[in-house]
């Protein structure tokens, strides 16, 4: 039982390091970027690492992690590349991390709805709300309506892109990460039931 326990926490640590590592690749080598703006598909990122840690029983545990996960990559990643760290972007990285935690909790891939609604929460919410506060309150942009009219239109184009790819890695991407973690030992919350059944 301790060598199963020790297995299992080695993997959540090994697998949270790559998730951090790949959010951190996806969002300052793989993003067109300017001060004000992001386009990339950081998203994609997350999603998986909602998707790896959602799988425990018990998801706040699951939904922890890749919250962690999110607020980790965006720290390094700044530490790394900017002299200084905005605090309100972190908390729109965390909040992201959460819901990707939250979307996947059920072990299950989201339908159409639920993936809808966490793209337009991921993007509406965390990138243009939160984040676009954060770069007037201490980046120093200005509060126009030029600045809103453009954090708008990135958001409404980043939405359009992220709804089928999500939908897309939920049903052909996914299904195959879930099966190699389940053959290493994270082992899906539906079989964890069935074995407490039997």
């Amino acid at each position: 039982m301790r060598k199963s326990k020790k297995k299992m926490t080695a993997l959540i640590i090994t697998v949270a390091a790559m998730m951090i590592a790949v959010q951190i690749i996806f969002e300052r080598f793989l993003s067109i970027s300017t001060p004000m703006y992001r386009i990339g598909l950081t998203f994609i990122a997350r999603a998986i690492t909602g998707f790896c840690f959602g799988i425990f029983a018990g998801g706040l545990f699951g939904i922890g992690v890749s919250g962690f996960c999110s607020l980790a990559a965006d720290l390094i990643g700044t530490m790394m590349f900017y002299p200084s760290i905005n605090p309100l972007i972190s908390v729109s990285a965390l909040f992201r991390g959460l819901l990707f935690g939250y979307s996947y909790r059920k072990n299950k891939e989201p339908g159409v709805a639920l993936t809808v609604i966490t793209a337009v929460c991921d993007q509406f919410i965390g990138g243009f709300l939160i984040t676009s506060l954060g770069l007037i309150l201490f980046s120093g942009f200005a509060s126009t309506g030029m600045f809103w009219f453009g954090r708008a239109v990135q958001s409404l184009f980043l939405t359009i892109v992220e709804i089928p790819v999500l939908y897309s890695c939920n049903n052909f991407v996914f299904p195959r990460i879930r099966a190699y973690l389940n053959a290493n030992g994270m082992v899906h919350e539906e079989k964890e039931e069935k074995r407490l059944d039997d």
